[in-house]
């Protein structure tokens, strides 16, 4: 292995050493040193009486009249004359410039080359910016998200991006909106979303788990959907997601009792006539969308959110789309004379087809609450007159819901209809299992459903049986 030389300087010339001292040169000959009148355009070099350690001076230029001098440390290595600069003259003193030069002298003692530590320190040097520099991106992000990217916030962007695909109906989307406002957003709406954990979900989920089981199963949906859409944007790092059903914090709730199905109170249907009759009496749009929902069997917000172009008269059809049904597929509905000769006598002249039929006093459709209080004004009265009121068989005052049990009754007892098409008239599924269902799919049973609307309707309007006292003697003959 060849040995590394340091470069010594030659015997000093009047080019290569000025001041023709054969020492050591000080830093006074080093402020003296000034480049040659006729040194030409190239730099030269002064040795310093120091190994491998040069006093390099530029030729003078317009804005260095003197010319500039640097430090250089020259050397020879396998061969090859390399130099290394140890910086400028005279932000770098001679002093500086000769402790700089100890280092490099040491690496080539051992066989390592100056430049080629050089080169790898800088590199290091630069790889520790970089990773500082990201140590503080990454620190800042922390911060925005912190700050920015709480629950609350993410769970806004969820919503706006994916409420009006995921629900069709605007009741729906404030529900959604409504429950997290409530239950999630006090609990961790401030959080930031990264840092969601089990724990978080268990506090959210304890106060509602026992009581308000829907509610509680909604919002750990809700709140699932938020955090992975969180992942998805890069906003939460882990896929873990501790509302997920299944997770530990899910696990660690209470156990719940099983759920006793609570049915919605009915009218028997042999009272629907009754009730339809005392109904006409009822003025207000929670009156006539009762009328519709009664005749026609379809759900109560299908009645309140109804429009005129959902409606063909002509054709005898109402075709409801399927952003309003629960199903999420269209549902034509046959229209009964008597419904027929109700809508001719409540539609305005030229109705807009995004009219509503029963709009609130404020604008929009009428709510729940309107066609609720209609029938509880019908039991008030019936109270007043002493008359039985509007319940179930088990006394429990009907809601409007019911309407449609007391069809689907009738079309099991009176009507004897088949199954299928009274569940198709209630916009249900009609097959029993996947096998059946795949051998009646796209079929609405249209044909057998209008005679069975027909006899309901005329059913539900019939007029009271007369009835008429007999003479005495006439009732003597009778019997």
């Amino acid at each position: 292995m060849e040995e590394p030389q340091i470069t010594t300087p030659d015997p000093a010339t009047g080019r290569e050493r000025l001041g023709g001292s054969r020492g050591k040169m000080n830093d006074k000959q080093v402020k003296a040193a000034r480049y040659p009148q006729a040194g030409g355009k190239r730099p030269i070099r002064m040795g310093t009486g120091r190994p491998g350690l040069y006093l390099q001076i530029a030729p003078p230029t317009d804005d260095a009249t003197q010319g500039t001098k640097s430090w250089l440390f020259r050397f020879t290595l396998k061969g090859r004359s390399r130099e290394m600069g140890l910086g400028a003259y005279p932000e770098v003193s001679l002093g500086k410039a000769a402790d700089a030069a100890d280092a490099p002298r040491e690496l080539l003692k051992r066989g390592i080359d100056p430049l080629d530590a050089k080169r790898d320190a800088d590199q290091a040097r630069r790889a520790a910016r970089e990773a500082e520099a990201t140590a503080r991106e990454a620190e800042r992000a922390a911060r925005e998200n912190s700050t920015r990217n709480t629950f609350e916030h993410v769970a806004g962007l969820w919503f706006e991006e994916e409420a009006e695909a995921r629900w069709k109906t605007e009741r729906r989307r404030k529900q959604t909106w409504l429950t997290l406002k409530r239950h999630a957003f006090p609990q961790i709406g401030k959080r930031p979303v990264a840092d969601i954990g089990h724990a978080d979900i268990e506090a959210m989920l304890a106060p509602i788990w026992g009581t308000r089981r829907e509610t509680a199963d909604r919002l750990r949906w809700y709140v699932e959907k938020v955090l992975d859409y969180a992942h998805d944007h890069d906003l939460r790092p882990t896929e873990a997601n501790p509302a997920r059903r299944g997770e530990r914090a899910i696990r660690k709730q209470k156990r719940r009792e099983k759920r006793k199905v609570r049915h919605q109170p009915a009218l028997p249907y042999q009272r629907a006539p009754e009730f339809y009759r005392a109904l006409l009496l009822e003025e207000g749009a929670g009156a006539s969308a009762l009328r519709l929902q009664l005749l026609t069997a379809v759900r109560p917000s299908e009645a309140r959110e109804a429009r005129w172009g959902e409606f063909d008269l002509d054709a005898r059809r109402w075709t409801i789309p399927e952003s309003r049904t629960k199903m999420e597929v269209p549902h034509v509905v046959p229209l009964a004379d008597p419904v027929v000769a109700f809508l001719r006598s409540i539609r305005p002249e030229n109705p807009k087809a995004d009219d509503l039929l029963f709009r609130a006093p404020r604008g929009g459709a009428i709510s729940d609450m309107t066609m609720l209080a209609t029938i509880k004004r019908m039991n008030a009265r019936c109270e007043d007159e002493e008359r039985p009121a509007w319940t179930n068989d088990q006394g429990e005052r009907i809601v409007p819901h019911g309407f449609r049990s007391t069809f689907r009754v009738w079309c099991e007892e009176a009507a004897r209809a088949r199954r299928s098409v009274s569940e198709a008239a209630l916009a249900h599924r009609i097959a029993d299992s996947a096998v059946e269902g795949a051998y009646l799919r796209g079929t609405t049973l249209l044909t057998e459903r209008e005679p069975l609307m027909q006899r309901w309707a005329a059913f539900v309007t019939k007029a009271p049986a007369e009835v008429v006292q007999l003479h005495p003697a006439a009732e003597a003959r009778a019997s």
